[in-house]
């Protein structure tokens, strides 16, 4: 959806403060559902409201006129997500985060499952940068976005505040 000129910081403006509104609000009726409820309402209250979002997203979206995918087969869709590079990107993630959990913590930094899991996390992020490389625009990170000066400029802002916000 295009929005002239003159709306998209209105548009902006709105989503920026649906979002600070809901940070506000999210955890407080979460902690009342808590207290008064049990924890389960947290999830059923998601419920319908997820429901009316899907139906106003379905009654709403407009698709283009020319789909990128309209001539495209099953398996050629299925392609163009790069499931072997998702997969792949998952279970890396998933290895550091276990070594990163149980090291020094549950198990000490030299056993078997803490080194397997980095070993693991560094094949699998190697073979996902390979798959990368391999599937070039159709990749999920293709390389020229990765590339960009805002890009680099972001993750590297991003990197240095995450890390230096975090407390012990």
């Amino acid at each position: 959806m295009t929005l002239p000129r003159g709306q998209r910081p209105m548009f902006t403006g709105v989503l920026g403060a649906m979002f600070g509104i809901t940070c506000v609000i999210g955890p407080l009726l979460g902690g009342a559902f808590t207290d008064s409820l049990t924890w389960r309402w947290c999830f059923y209250i998601n419920l319908p409201l997820g429901g009316a979002v899907a139906f106003f997203l379905i009654i709403s979206m407009r698709t283009p006129k020319q789909a990128p995918r309209a001539g495209m087969t099953w398996r050629e869709t299925i392609y163009q997500m790069d499931p072997l590079g998702v997969a792949l990107l998952v279970s890396g993630t998933v290895c550091i985060l276990l070594a990163l959990q149980w090291g020094g913590v549950q198990k000490s930094w030299s056993s078997s499952s803490v080194i397997g899991c980095i070993v693991g996390f560094v094949l699998l992020f190697t073979a996902f940068l390979i798959d990368q490389w391999f599937m070039k625009e159709r990749a999920s990170y293709p390389f020229r976005i990765l590339r960009g000066r805002n890009v680099a400029i972001a993750i590297a802002w991003n990197f240095l505040y995450t890390t230096s916000s975090q407390s012990n």
